[in-house]
């Protein structure tokens, strides 16, 4: 009904302003986070901005081929970002939801949370739901 439609756009329009409804899955993303018109290359894995050991991220940096391959590629992550496209949901967020669903907590600190997003969007490409998406919009709404 009316109430479905008044989520979906929502979500819609906070896709949009968090990610420009972009989807990383593995690389360089260019984005001026500052608004001062010099774009800083970000490293993404599976929707999530991630630190790479030889893939480094500042403003200016124009990355060699070896960083482009170790950006993609590499296993050696060193840090996990806090929100996961395409709507910026955050552990905490995934928390409650979780919790509310009555589904098990998995870990969620550090780099965990690189390894629950991309288990997340696979269950979601399968199946007919996304628990990122359900956990954002409970976020937007003050669900507890």
């Amino acid at each position: 009904g009316q109430g479905n439609m008044t989520c979906f756009r929502r979500l819609v329009r906070n896709a949009l302003f968090s990610s420009g409804t972009q989807f990383p899955v593995a690389g360089y993303v260019w984005e001026d986070m500052n608004g001062n018109g010099t774009p800083t290359p970000y490293v993404f894995r599976d929707g999530l901005t991630v630190g790479v050991r030889g893939a480094p991220s500042f403003e200016g940096l124009r990355p060699s081929r070896q960083q482009i391959e170790n950006a993609i590629s590499s296993p050696s992550l060193t840090w996990a970002g806090r929100f996961a496209r395409i709507n910026a949901t955050t552990r905490e967020e995934f928390r409650r939801y979780l919790i509310r669903e009555g589904l098990s907590v998995p870990r969620l600190e550090g780099l965990s949370w690189v390894d629950v997003i991309r288990a997340a969007y696979q269950e979601a490409w399968q199946g007919t739901s996304n628990s990122l998406l359900r956990a954002k919009a409970m976020g937007l709404y003050g669900v507890r």
